[in-house]
C-alpha cells in the first residue's frame, strides 16, 4: 500500500466526506514514517484535489457509466485523487497515477476496482480531448466547472473586476502560495535572520511587500528549526504583515485588537512597539485567545492581555481609550483560497450577506473606542467590495453629532493586495483617523 496517498486519502475522506476543514485535517500528516517529500507530496494531492474539485468530477462525469451522486463517498474519492494526479502532477506517470489508485480501491472498496481502473484508464487515453463548457452559453457556469468554483462567486467575480481579472483570480486560487515569515525585530533584524536561516541550510530569500518578510523555498520543517523555538519569526503572509504597518503602532501606547486570535498581527504590532506600552487582544472564543498567549510567550512579547470578549457588543467603559485599534473582521475569505480551498464550497452569498453585518457591527463600535485624534485600521482577507469598500462607506456614512467622526487617511482611500500580482493572499486594509 502507498502510505502517501493512503494518507491523502483518509484526509480527503474527513474534509469531503465529513466537512473537516483540510489545513487542520493535514495535521495528521505529522508521522515520523512520513518523509518530508511523503508530506509535501499529500498536502498537494489534498489541496489539489479540493481546489479542482468540480473540474474533476467534470472530467469524470464524461467517462464514468455511473452519475457522480450516485458513487460511493470513496469511490468518489478515488476518482478525484486519481484524475488530479493524471491531469495535473506532471511528474506523476499516468500508470502510477491509476495503478495506485486501483490498489487503494482494492482495500477501501474491492468491489468497485475495476470501475475505478475503467474511468481513470479512460481519462488517461481522452486527456487532450476534454469537453469543457462554452463561455458563451453563460460565463460563470463555464468558468466555475473549468477553474472550480462555485457559479455564484464566480458571478460575483465577474460583475465586480470583469471577465479577465475575475479569471486571473481563479486560476490563482487554485495555485501554491509561497510560505512567508516575518522576522522578529525584538531578537533581530530581517538581514539578521536571513544570514542565520542561510547558515541553517534554509533556502530562503528577502520578500517583496513587507520589510519583515523572508519566502522560504523548503517549507515543510520550520517548526523544527531553532530559529523558531528561538523565536526569531513567526508565519505570516505578506499582505497580513503589511496591517501592523499600516496601523503604525508606537512604543508606549494603548492599542485594542477586536478580533486577535490566533494573534499574528497582534505580536507584530507588539514587536513594532518595542515591547513598549500595551495591547489588548479580544477574541470571540476564548480557546483561541491561548494561541495568542502561547505566540507572544514564544516571541518573547510581555505587553499583550487577552479578554474574551464578543466585538459586536459595546463596551461604554472602552470608549476613548485607545491610541489605536485594529478591525481584523471575520470575512468570507475568498483571498486565502488557495491556502483553504475549501473556502470554495462552504461558502454562499448567505453567508456573505451575515458576515457584512457583523463586520459593520464591530466596526461600528470599535470606532469608539478611539480617542480623538487616534487612528482606527479595518481589514480583511476578502476580495469582495460588499465587505470591504461597502463596509468602510457605511461606516463613514455614520458620522454624526452623537458618535465620534472619522476621515479615511491615506491618498488612496483602501489598500487592495490580489493574489496575482505581488505574489500575496487577497487582502483589503483601510485606515481612518478620528476627528472628534
Amino acid at each position: 500500500m502507498d502510505k502517501t496517498r493512503e494518507a491523502a486519502y483518509q484526509i480527503l475522506a474527513k474534509s469531503i466526506g465529513q466537512g473537516a476543514y483540510s489545513n487542520i485535517a493535514l495535521q495528521a500528516l505529522s508521522r515520523p514514517d512520513l518523509t518530508r517529500q511523503d508530506r509535501a507530496f499529500a498536502t498537494e494531492l489534498v489541496y489539489g484535489t479540493l481546489a479542482r474539485k468540480r473540474s474533476l468530477e467534470h472530467v469524470i462525469g464524461q467517462y464514468a457509466s455511473v452519475p457522480i451522486r450516485k458513487m460511493s463517498p470513496w469511490v468518489h474519492i478515488l476518482l478525484l485523487m486519481g484524475t488530479f494526479q493524471i491531469l495535473h502532477m506532471d511528474r506523476v506517470p499516468d500508470s502510477a497515477a491509476c495503478n495506485t489508485t486501483v490498489e487503494l480501491a482494492k482495500i477501501h472498496c474491492p468491489k468497485s476496482s475495476g470501475f475505478v481502473n475503467a474511468v481513470l484508464r479512460a481519462i488517461v487515453r481522452n486527456r487532450e480531448n476534454l469537453a469543457w463548457p462554452d463561455p458563451k452559453d453563460g460565463w460563470a457556469a463555464a468558468m466555475g466547472v473549468r477553474y472550480s468554483y462555485q457559479d455564484w462567486m464566480a458571478q460575483a467575480w465577474l460583475d465586480e473586476f470583469g471577465a479577465e481579472t475575475a479569471e486571473k483570480l481563479m486560476e490563482a486560487g487554485n495555485g501554491h502560495p509561497p510560505l512567508t515569515i516575518r522576522a522578529n525585530r525584538l531578537k533581530n533584524t530581517r538581514d539578521e535572520l536571513l544570514a542565520i536561516l542561510t547558515e541553517a541550510g534554509v533556502s530562503c530569500s528577502p520578500g517583496t511587500v513587507s520589510e519583515d518578510a523572508i519566502v522560504l523555498e523548503s517549507p515543510d520543517s520550520f517548526t523544527k528549526l531553532a530559529a523558531f523555538t528561538e523565536g526569531r519569526f513567526s508565519v505570516q503572509d505578506e499582505s497580513a504583515m503589511l496591517v501592523a504597518s499600516i496601523v503604525d503602532p508606537q512604543p508606549g501606547e494603548r492599542i485594542l485588537d477586536t478580533c486577535s486570535a490566533p494573534g499574528g498581527k497582534t505580536t507584530h504590532m507588539a514587536e513594532r512597539m518595542d515591547n513598549r506600552g500595551s495591547i489588548t487582544g479580544w477574541d470571540l472564543h476564548g480557546n483561541k485567545l491561548s494561541l495568542v498567549r502561547e505566540s507572544a510567550a514564544r516571541l518573547g512579547i510581555r505587553i499583550i492581555r487577552t479578554w474574551e470578549q464578543d466585538a459586536t457588543m459595546e463596551l461604554p467603559e472602552e470608549w476613548d481609550e485607545y491610541d489605536r485599534v485594529l478591525v481584523d473582521a471575520p470575512c468570507s475569505g475568498t483571498g486565502i483560497i488557495r491556502r483553504k480551498p475549501d473556502i470554495k464550497w462552504n461558502r454562499s452569498p448567505a453567508d456573505v450577506a451575515a458576515l457584512v453585518e457583523i463586520q459593520r457591527q464591530i466596526l461600528y463600535n470599535a470606532g469608539r473606542y478611539v480617542k480623538p485624534g487616534g487612528v482606527l485600521v479595518y481589514s480583511t482577507c476578502s476580495m469582495e467590495s460588499a465587505e470591504n469598500e461597502d463596509v468602510c462607506d457605511w461606516f463613514l456614512s455614520q458620522n454624526g453629532p452623537d458618535r465620534p467622526c472619522y476621515s479615511v487617511e491615506a491618498e488612496v482611500p483602501y489598500r487592495r493586495l490580489f493574489p496575482t500580482c505581488p505574489e500575496t493572499d487577497g487582502f483589503f486594509i483601510a485606515r481612518f483617523r478620528r476627528l472628534s
